[in-house]
């Protein structure tokens, strides 16, 4: 009888002691992705504009670069428009990776010649040609258009207006 259980505690006390400890092994990775990028290839530009006594609005396309309209201010046909374009930028990344595009937060003031009444390009205005969020072509490369609304003032002085600091296009990783 006592073999019997000192056999029966030694089978026991074995199996007790294999289900109490396990081990597993797992390997390490990490993947370094391209950084996220954006640089300037062109300028948005509204071109040449009659401002009539009420004043308007002339709108740059994003998604069409170098199409706008206006209203009620008067544009000049297209052979003598002047440079007409939305701003045109390159964002490069890790191909098939989202990301977000943040467009300015405040609004643009172009300045004309001294005297003259500054424009505006309000914050809510601008647009953009790609939809945010947005994901990294095949190539890890992307076209971004960005147009806007500029506000012509009425009996706006004739010259060069232009913004005293740069508008803002800010594209983060998702």
């Amino acid at each position: 009888k006592i073999s019997l259980v000192l056999v029966a505690m030694i089978a026991f006390g074995a199996t007790s002691f294999a289900q109490n400890t396990a081990n597993a092994s797992a390997n390490s990775k990490a993947k370094i992705i391209a950084g996220i990028n954006i640089t300037n290839d062109r300028e948005l530009n509204f071109g040449d504009i009659i401002a009539d006594a009420t004043g308007g609005t002339v709108i740059v396309d994003a998604t069409n670069p170098g199409a706008r309209s206006a209203s009620p201010v008067t544009l000049i046909s297209a052979g003598q428009a002047g440079t007409v374009s939305s701003a045109h930028f390159t964002v490069t990344g890790q191909a098939g990776y989202t990301y977000t595009i943040d467009l300015p937060s405040s609004d643009v003031t172009l300045q004309g010649p001294a005297g003259s009444t500054d424009m505006t390009i309000a914050h809510g205005t601008f647009t953009s040609s790609l939809a945010s969020p947005a994901t990294f072509s095949a190539g890890g490369s992307d076209d971004l258009y960005i147009g806007a609304t500029l506000t012509v003032g009425g009996s706006q002085d004739p010259g060069v207006y232009e913004s005293g600091s740069d508008f803002v296009i800010t594209v983060t990783y998702e």
